[in-house]
């Protein structure tokens, strides 16, 4: 036990600490950890900055600390703060903490509640006096165990590296197409910008599609671009295709099955059981050389289909913002 000289000189310190330093911090002010922090969610052009949403969102799903979105904040005043949304669709986003410096800085704000409908939610963000929107999509549960489904009406939106405006959506439709070259058929999958796509399996944890491997090849062909059956490290490639590139004899695909059953997040939506696969298009040169053109990681999760693909040489990222598997 302390003696009680030592206690009384204590409190006595603790209270001369806290009178001296009573004009340093000042709730009114809002200056220190006290007071209330002020600043913005707005750029200097006065536009909202770019929130990323994290985590799996589905109905009647307890939302846990790996749902949450980030954003940026310009404090122009240290102290406590608080960003809070509406409350849509059975759930909100809050969170409070403090700042001790001002200017731009990243904040974390976690997701509450339960969705109660599967389908893509808008949110507004507050902050002092700033408000900015946001749209959560919602990702339906996984009641299909094809790596790349292909049942009608599937649908399936892309975003690059996270633009709002430059997306692309693919639908499977009720089309199918035989082709007697190589004595198979396809099934369409057609895109809002009406590119197309063909694409078949065999039931035995094989996927096929029938493209050009490039747009320098003479002919499309049917090629393997996925094995759900096989181990890590597995390989195999498409068959060589004649190229119309000056210096380039011709082109094919080498394929890596670099992961298996592994968990990743692509876009700021995290996913299980994926298979990721090793791309290298292969050119063969004139000079009889062969050399890698460009590789790329892609992403395909067990009952969604594709769910992106990165290009590390390039920075670039394709990835699924939101699905319908029927």
């Amino acid at each position: 036990m302390k003696q009680t000289a030592f206690k009384v000189l204590l409190i006595v310190s603790v209270i001369a600490f806290f009178v001296s330093c009573k004009k340093e911090y000042s709730i009114d002010t809002g200056a220190g950890l006290g007071g209330t922090a002020k600043g913005t969610l707005l750029d200097s052009s006065g536009n909202c900055q770019n929130i990323t949403v994290y985590g799996t969102y589905q109905m009647d799903s307890v939302l846990t600390d790996s749902n949450y979105i980030k954003l940026s904040i310009n404090f122009t005043s240290a102290g406590k703060y608080k960003i809070y949304s509406d409350t849509t669709n059975g759930f909100w986003f809050l969170d409070s903490s403090y700042v001790v410096t001002t200017g731009t800085q990243i904040v974390k704000v976690r997701a509450h509640g339960k969705p109660s409908l599967p389908t893509s939610t808008s949110f507004t963000i507050y902050f002092d006096s700033s408000f900015c929107n946001f749209v959560v999509y919602f990702l339906p549960p996984i009641t299909n165990t094809d790596y790349f489904p292909t049942t009608i009406g599937s649908n399936w939106t892309y975003s690059e590296n996270g633009s709002t405006t430059n997306t692309l959506q693919y639908t499977a439709k009720n089309y199918f197409l035989y082709d007697q070259y190589t004595n198979n058929t396809y099934q369409l999958f057609l895109s809002d910008q009406q590119d197309s796509a063909l694409y078949r399996k065999d039931g035995l944890g094989n996927y096929f599609s029938y493209a050009y491997l490039d747009d320098s090849t003479s002919y499309p062909v049917d090629y393997k671009f996925l094995e759900d059956n096989v181990a890590v490290n597995s390989t195999w490639s498409s068959d060589e295709v004649p190229s119309l590139k000056v210096g380039v004899s011709t082109v094919k695909f080498n394929f890596t099955i670099v992961g298996k059953d592994i968990s990743v997040t692509l876009g700021g939506n995290a996913y299980t059981s994926v298979i990721k696969v090793q791309e290298d298009m292969v050119y063969k040169l004139t000079s009889g050389q062969s050399i890698t053109f460009i590789s790329d990681y892609a992403y395909y999760a067990k009952g969604i289909g594709w769910v992106g693909t990165e290009y590390p040489s390039i920075s670039n990222t394709f990835f699924l913002k939101s699905y319908t598997v029927y």
